[in-house]
């Protein structure tokens, strides 16, 4: 049986290991390495002058080098979901930060998804 110095141990190396939860609405594609390389920001969400859904996602550069990220949205609502976006690909420098931006096509989305990337070079 571990002693309580070893279980406390033991638990304050998992909790150092434990990757932070993502925001509501984020989803990565080769989560184990992107998590590593980046931290997202809680995203932003406004109305347009024509009532459509915006959001806004900062993406921040923890690799030790430049990064290139794509990302798209995907936004639900009462008349269903809607197609997803195009991706957008940002250049972001080391130790540096840059936003993607979305709206949607309808002014009936009241929830999304966007999904992020590493972009190929």
């Amino acid at each position: 049986m571990l002693s309580r110095r070893a279980c406390l141990l033991t638990l304050a190396v998992l909790a150092g290991c434990a990757t932070p939860p993502l925001p509501h609405g984020i989803r990565l594609i080769d989560a184990e390495r992107l998590q590593k390389r980046i931290q997202v920001e809680q995203p932003r969400t406004s109305r347009s002058d024509t009532g459509t859904l915006r959001v806004a996602v900062s993406v921040v550069n923890k690799a030790d080098g430049r990064l290139v990220i794509e990302g798209r949205a995907i936004f639900t609502g009462a008349a269903g979901g809607e197609a997803p976006s195009g991706w957008k690909r940002v250049f972001i420098n080391k130790d540096s930060s840059e936003t993607l931006e979305f709206l949607s096509l309808g002014d009936k989305a009241n929830d999304y998804v966007v999904e992020l990337r590493e972009a190929q070079r």
